[in-house]
């Protein structure tokens, strides 16, 4: 009797084991996924910021050429169509 409990309890054991090996694989597994999308997701939030911060220098850059483009091609200040000079940031388009 008692070599029939011994391999009943080792079985129950086994199948334990087995149930909390395979719910790990399971769970390393989703976790993995999980790591995968945050990963791409991070990645593609950097390339958007990165490719905003490329157009927002451009754009400053284009500003700055185009503020001092009336002076530097007629040597005076830009100046609304009654004849007075227009405040520092505005210009005629």
């Amino acid at each position: 009797m008692i070599p029939y409990w011994n391999a009943l309890v080792l079985l129950a054991f086994f199948l334990v084991v087995v149930y909390l090996l395979s719910a790990f694989k399971a769970a390393h597994h989703y976790l993995e996924e999980t790591v995968q999308r945050r990963t791409a997701a991070l990645q593609a939030e950097i390339a958007e910021r990165k490719r905003l911060e490329v157009a927002k220098v451009q754009a400053e850059r284009l500003a700055a050429r185009h503020a001092a483009l009336p002076q530097a091609t007629t040597g005076l200040p830009q100046t609304s169509s009654r004849g007075a000079a227009l405040p520092d940031g505005l210009c005629l388009q």
